[in-house]
């Protein structure tokens, strides 16, 4: 999740969690968190946004841009990190650490 958040922040882009739980499940969870997390999260019980692009495991990662074209999609979160073109979280690490 951080460098999720670390994208969000250096793109000027806003992360949307969404979860098919339910919030007698989401209580405990956001209330014993402690790292950071998306500002917003949406719940869609009946994976309508699941189904509508193609999630089948978690996490997933669908960078969509304003026109509503996906830019970029991932399952899985590999040691090298979110694979988005251009994206290198160690060097954005170094620019947001330096401010």
């Amino acid at each position: 999740m951080p460098e999720v958040l670390a994208y969000e922040r250096t793109h000027d882009v806003q992360v949307v969690a969404i979860t098919d739980e339910d919030a007698e499940t989401l209580r405990p969870f956001f209330r014993d968190r402690r790292a950071e997390f998306p500002a917003i999260v949406a719940r869609d019980p009946q994976r309508r946004v699941f189904q509508r692009y193609g999630v089948s495991g978690t996490p997933t990662f669908v960078l969509v841009d304003g026109g509503g074209i996906i830019r970029h999609y991932q399952t899985g979160y590999p040691a090298a990190g979110l694979q988005i073109e251009g994206w290198h979280w160690r060097e954005e690490m170094k620019t947001l650490s330096d401010q």
